[in-house]
């Protein structure tokens, strides 16, 4: 996914959960980001109908 993209979800409130350091960068801890791609995952199949 490319920074942009990631960038439109979290503007959307859609991206998974941020955290913002001290020199302003923003990261993702692992457990988040795997829970938000799952959860991305089966939205998608569900709504593929597979």
């Amino acid at each position: 996914m490319s920074p942009s993209a990631l960038y439109r979800l979290r503007a959307r409130g859609q991206a998974p959960r941020m955290i913002k350091l001290p020199n302003g960068e923003l990261r993702c801890r692992r457990a988040d980001l795997d829970a938000w791609w799952e959860a991305r995952l089966r939205r998608s199949r569900r709504m593929s109908g597979s």
